[in-house]
């Protein structure tokens, strides 16, 4: 029964016992060898192991076993952009944008990518996008402000910033 092993997997990881997890998972696919969802959630615990070239290839089999998988693409572009692969980090951004197009999240980490790229108009756009999709995404206002403060553009950064304060108003 994968999504035992899966939901074991999972509550593993959130209680930081990664070594644990990745051993659930192996343990189901060696039951099970072909589920995306089981090489994505091992990529994400390899990752928070800071293993990060095997996390890349746990995130690689699952998208090669679901080519469509949105959050495999999310995921490793996190990793790619935790890592510096800004490059890498924007083309999986983008392809999981096109999977899933309403995906706030991964506008906002695009947005995050952009900015160390020193490319802020596009950020900007992303951010603006990513609380199209989620109007009370209180980081995507902060990172919004950031970026347009980076520009000059004061005004409307004191505006994103006063949206992230009333949605996080205890945020230090």
């Amino acid at each position: 029964y994968t999504d035992a092993y899966i939901n074991l997997g999972i509550a593993l990881k959130e209680q930081g016992k990664f070594e644990e997890a990745i051993q659930v998972y192996e343990t189901c696919i060696s039951v099970k060898p072909n589920i995306a969802e089981v090489y994505n959630n091992m990529g994400c615990a390899l990752r928070d192991q800071k293993n990060i070239k095997k996390a890349i290839q746990a995130f690689r089999k699952s998208i090669s076993l679901k080519p469509d998988y949105a959050e495999a693409y999310y995921n490793i572009a996190n990793t790619y952009k935790e890592i510096g692969k800004n490059d890498k980090a924007i083309k999986a951004f983008n392809k999981c944008i096109s999977l899933k197009p309403f995906y706030a999240e991964a506008y906002n980490n695009l947005g995050i990518t952009y900015v160390s790229q020193g490319k802020h108009n596009l950020a900007i756009e992303t951010y603006k996008k990513s609380i199209s999709f989620i109007p009370n995404f209180a980081e995507s206002y902060c990172n919004l402000g950031n970026a347009l403060q980076n520009q000059g553009r004061n005004q409307e950064a004191i505006e994103a910033y006063k949206n992230f304060i009333k949605l996080k108003p205890n945020y230090a």
